[in-house]
């Protein structure tokens, strides 16, 4: 047992037992020592042309490959051979970190092919493969459940289906990935399951492309939990540029983003869906179904998310977006535990929906240095608003402070804040939600603060 240094600038005749006497190729390492738990890769391109390096690289068990950058290693098969950049077969146990893996052109799993295997994949970037016989261009499994963390896998393709990832009686865990810009010429441009059943955790799906269905994800017999995912700007020739579900699959979303794919956000044949504290894009009126049930839990909404900058891929909330602190920290299915975060998971009163936490809560609260000679309320701006608006006030004394939202009725709608606060000027954002996270309706609300023995109270009109 011990590790082995390679490095494009060393030599296969050299030991590899330090980072100044490194070999060059993977396999000889792996051929070399009888048994590497570990095998650091210097910066550099490692390929076939470069650095004779033999494809695919097919790590052996117990076996970590660490790369010194994920942008600065990388494992370039040539794209001009049908192989994969890496293959795990009956393999229980194996890491690959900080590295990128491109330009394989296999039949099936351009850029890594799993069978029968459990890997763990973590700081790793899979671009630029393509499978030019069947399925995943990035990633193909088979009866495998893979560990992703911090993977990125883009710009890759394929002939049939799974440009980004396909699985077939798998059952993969992703947490912090991001499947982008890929394309399937059937089904599943990000994502492709067959009998399969992964976990998908802060997920971004963004961009990919179907020739037929499930621009974003194909589901197949399948039933994947995708919670805190964010699929956008997706496309599908025929059925589902969001999500396709067909044949008996059962799907769960919780916490979730579905905005801007080009066709139907979800549409569904001979399945059902659940979807909990989500925005759909266009609601549950949006959703196509065939045969099929939509379990339209609570909730869901269907507002603008207000992304930082989603034409240059930033996915990340602005303050202020319906989104923060809009998702759920425990949610029960049928007896199945689908969310269940600690209070140290996320920012705020509650767990926000998409694949991106925002440092951001539903009150942002911006303290002046300057004290009041008063009390005041002032009028709410913009008003009307749709779906934020700000309400200021100034406190010239501390005092014990609570912000309602009441409807016309009199009815409370929001408590945005119930807190002791010092003297000073204070903002408060308000996006649109009730107690519930439910957008409200158009129509006339009241804000009243109470501070001490001061209330004032002023109308403000939201316009859906």
């Amino acid at each position: 047992m011990g590790s082995t240094s390679i490095s494009p600038d060393g030599d296969d005749s050299n030991s590899g037992l330090t980072r100044s006497d490194p070999l060059r190729t993977i396999h000889v390492a792996m051929y070399k020592m009888q048994a590497p738990n570990t095998i650091y890769l210097a910066n550099g391109t490692y390929s076939s042309s470069t650095t004779r390096e033999y494809f695919p690289i097919e790590p052996i068990n117990n076996l970590s490959i660490i790369g010194e950058s994920e942008s600065g290693v990388i494992l370039a098969a040539g794209n001009h051979s049908p192989i994969s950049v890496m293959k795990f077969i009956n393999i229980d146990h194996a890491t690959i970190s900080n590295l990128t893996l491109t330009g394989g052109n296999a039949s099936d799993g351009g850029g890594v092919h799993c069978t029968n295997s459990s890997p763990t994949l973590t700081n790793v970037t899979i671009t630029g493969n393509y499978a030019h016989g069947g399925s995943g261009g990035g990633l193909r499994c088979t009866n495998s459940s893979p560990i992703l963390t911090n993977v990125t896998i883009s710009g890759n393709g394929c002939s049939y289906s799974g440009g980004g990832i396909c699985c077939l009686s798998s059952h993969p865990i992703l947490n912090n990935v991001t499947i982008t810009g890929n394309s399937a010429s059937t089904n599943g441009g990000g994502i492709s399951l067959h009998f399969s059943n992964p976990i998908l955790e802060n997920v971004t799906i963004s961009g990919n492309r179907a020739g037929r269905s499930g621009g974003g994800v194909n589901i197949n017999r399948s039933s994947p939990a995708l919670t805190n995912v964010t699929i956008i700007d997706n496309y599908a020739k025929e059925n589902g540029s969001g999500i396709y579900c067909n044949d008996n699959s059962h799907p769960a979303l919780i916490n979730s983003i579905l905005w801007n794919n080009s066709s139907e956000e979800v549409s569904l044949t001979s399945s059902w869906i659940n979807i909990a504290y989500s925005n759909i894009d266009g609601g549950q009126d949006s959703i196509i179904t065939d045969y099929a049930t939509v379990y339209w839990d609570e909730g869901n909404i269907d507002a603008d998310p207000l992304f930082v900058d989603s034409d240059n891929g930033n996915y990340s909330l602005q303050v202020g977006s319906p989104c923060i602190d809009a998702g759920t920290a425990w949610f029960v299915w049928e007896d199945d535990m689908l969310v269940n975060l600690s209070s140290d998971e996320y920012v705020g009163s509650a767990p926000d929906m998409g694949a991106h936490e925002s440092s951001y809560t539903t009150v942002s609260v911006v303290k002046e240095h300057i004290i009041p000679e008063s009390f005041g309320l002032l009028q709410n701006y913009p008003n009307p608003f749709n779906p934020t608006t700000t309400i200021s006030y100034e406190l010239p004394e501390q005092a014990s402070v609570t912000l309602t939202v009441y409807d016309i009725r009199g009815q409370e709608v929001m408590r945005l804040q119930d807190t002791e606060k010092p003297p000073g000027n204070f903002q408060v954002l308000w996006n649109g939600l009730d107690q519930s996270g439910i957008p409200v309706s158009t129509g006339v609300y009241f804000c009243r603060l109470t501070a001490g023995s001061y209330t004032q109270t002023i109308k403000m009109v939201y316009l859906r």
